[in-house]
Formats: structure tokens, C-alpha cells, sequence
């Protein structure tokens, strides 16, 4: 405990939102960073305890049914572990109800464990319009989606009623109220090479993916680092859904392709590659 006692922070409709559509607890988003040399585990845990004098919630595990985060002490060596390279997630169990949120995996590769919210967009272009009037359409929807906020509000009504109704009610008007699509999409943007510094350390490569979703439901996350952009998934399931939600990935990038190479303002597209996180 912290100086002997138990600190609780009040979550937020974000924080429990993930957890209402489903029975259990997993990652809500993963970045896999490569650094060209090993990397100071020592100074790492330094960073994460000046981190936790900002943000003490990534020492606490999380309360569904409460919506809050506990914290009892600060165990840096559950945040941050080394493991041996290569590393596979599966590999790990991560236990978010009783152990920290934040977790660090080192090996010359540092992978974060740690939420968004669903916009739903109308779009409507002509079957052969070029890719860039779909882009462009994409992006006025979300400017005008994001400065309306119109989509927070079914998050503030949980919020309200998260201190009032059990988990089991506010699953169920989830569920009605916010339905999750089997394939969804998030993008991460594009990370600054120049400005992700680690010290003397250079890094490799970036790529940030989204939420574990059990199969057939599918997040794909799009991030670019470095003139590269990535498309990757988080699942679990069987050998036979990983083949699956390749292929989808698969045939994604290939219509990506296809969008560039025809249309003049996207000729010059970054390269698309595809991850796979299980």
C-alpha cells in the first residue's frame, strides 16, 4: 500500500466502456516500438515513476464493477518486464483486474499495453469517383462529427448511470444502445519520426494497434511511422480466424493499391504493410 493506504480514482465513461461489451479484460491498445540498441531498463522504471506522479492510475488495476482504478502500491517490475526476443503477447497473461494498466515488455523492442469512441459517418461517392473524394469526404464527416461532439453524449448518460445500476443492467443498454460493428477501423495517425526521442536511442520503427477483439469481430488500426503505413489487428481465436482476418487484411491492402496506383494524388502513397498481433 501507499504509505499504508488504498487510493481510489474515479473512472471515466471511456474507461469503462470497453469493459461493457464484454465478460472480460484485455488490452485496449498495444504500440510495438524497435530501438537500434538495447534500451536503460533502469532509467525506464525512473520515467515511469516520475510518469505516475501525473498519472498514479497506471499503478492501479481496474474495478468493472465500480468503475475505478485501485492503486496499493507501485510495483514497477510489473509495468515494466524483459523478456526475451522474440516476443509473442501470447505468451504473456496479462491481468488487468488485479495488476497494473500500464505494462512495458523490453528486449531491444518495447511493446505499451494500455480508448476511443465509435463515429458512425455517412458516406456516399460514386462507385467509380478516385480515392481521394472518399478521403476527403472521410475527413470533412469527422471534422464536423468532432466539433459537434454529438457522439459523447450516450457516453455521458453511462456515465450517470455507472454509479447507480450494476454491470449486468449497463451491459445490457450497451449493447441496445451502442452496438459494435464485426469490422471496424481507427487510425492512429502519423508519429513524428524527429519527435519520438528516447535519449540517445534511435527507433526503428512505430506501429500503434488497436483493441483485442475476440473473433469474428475485427478492429483494423491503420499508423504510419517513418513513410510506412501499417495495418494491423489484435485478436484471439483460433488458427482458422487469424487466416481469416489475414485475408480480409490482405485483401484490404491490395484495394488500397489499386486506389492509388488510379488516382493521381495518391500515386505517391506510402508504402502499406500488414501486422498481425494475437
Amino acid at each position: 500500500m501507499i504509505g499504508g493506504l488504498i487510493v481510489y480514482y474515479r473512472g471515466e465513461a471511456l474507461d469503462f466502456l470497453n469493459m461493457l461489451h464484454t465478460t472480460g479484460a484485455a488490452p485496449l491498445m498495444r504500440s510495438r516500438i524497435v530501438f537500434s540498441s538495447q534500451i536503460d531498463v533502469e532509467r525506464l522504471k525512473a520515467a515511469v515513476l516520475a510518469s505516475a506522479q501525473i498519472v498514479p492510475e497506471i499503478f492501479g488495476h481496474y474495478q468493472a464493477d465500480r468503475n475505478r482504478f485501485v492503486v496499493t502500491d507501485q510495483p514497477v517490475n510489473q509495468v515494466i518486464q524483459e523478456v526475451q526476443s522474440p516476443y509473442s503477447p501470447e505468451n504473456t497473461d496479462f491481468d488487468f483486474t488485479n495488476s497494473p494498466q500500464l505494462r512495458f515488455e523490453d528486449a531491444n523492442v518495447t511493446q505499451i499495453a494500455n480508448l476511443t469512441v465509435n463515429v458512425f459517418l455517412t458516406i456516399k461517392v460514386d462507385i467509380d469517383a478516385p480515392f481521394s473524394e472518399l478521403v476527403n469526404q472521410v475527413h470533412d464527416l469527422l471534422t464536423v462529427e468532432r466539433t459537434r461532439v454529438a457522439f459523447l453524449y450516450r457516453l455521458s448518460n453511462l456515465q450517470k448511470m455507472n454509479h447507480t445500476m450494476p454491470i449486468t443492467v449497463m451491459r445490457k443498454m450497451t449493447k441496445r444502445w451502442l452496438p459494435q460493428p464485426a469490422l471496424r477501423y481507427t487510425n492512429f495517425g502519423v508519429v513524428d519520426q524527429e519527435r519520438l526521442k528516447f535519449h540517445d536511442l534511435t527507433v526503428v520503427n512505430c506501429v500503434f494497434s488497436g483493441a483485442f477483439q475476440c473473433s469474428p469481430v475485427m478492429e483494423i488500426a491503420a499508423s504510419t511511422f517513418a513513410g510506412t503505413c501499417t495495418l494491423s489487428f489484435n485478436s484471439t481465436g483460433s488458427e482458422r480466424d487469424y487466416q481469416l482476418s489475414m485475408k480480409i487484411l490482405e485483401n484490404i491492402q491490395a484495394q488500397l493499391l489499386v486506389w492509388a496506383q488510379a488516382d493521381a494524388q495518391v500515386a505517391t502513397t506510402d508504402n502499406v504493410t500488414l501486422r498481425h498481433q494475437a
